[in-house]
């Protein structure tokens, strides 16, 4: 089963993570509130050294959409190419 988090913290971009099957463990259910959980729990590099304010996340047929449409926008230009992954946010 095919599952990732699309992460946009507060100053950088930093992308994609890819999530494994060791960590459906620390996630539990995939809802909105454990996904934050498992962010805010600085289970990965980016988001222990980043943090996070939004993010889009997948696992098989469950799509957890957006929170804000600004953190949409913002994904939507790193992914036309108008922002370079880990670049600083010019608000």
């Amino acid at each position: 089963m095919h599952a990732y988090i699309e992460i946009v913290s507060e100053n950088v971009i930093w992308g994609r993570q890819e999530l494994q099957p060791f960590h459906s463990r620390p996630i539990g259910e995939f809802t909105r509130e454990n996904i934050s959980s498992f962010l805010e729990g600085g289970n990965s590099f980016e988001t222990g050294i980043y943090g996070w304010v939004d993010f889009h996340a997948v696992c098989g047929d469950i799509d957890i959409p957006w929170a804000t449409e600004e953190a949409r926008l913002i994904w939507e230009k790193v992914m036309s190419g108008k922002f370079k992954q880990g670049a600083l946010i010019a608000r």
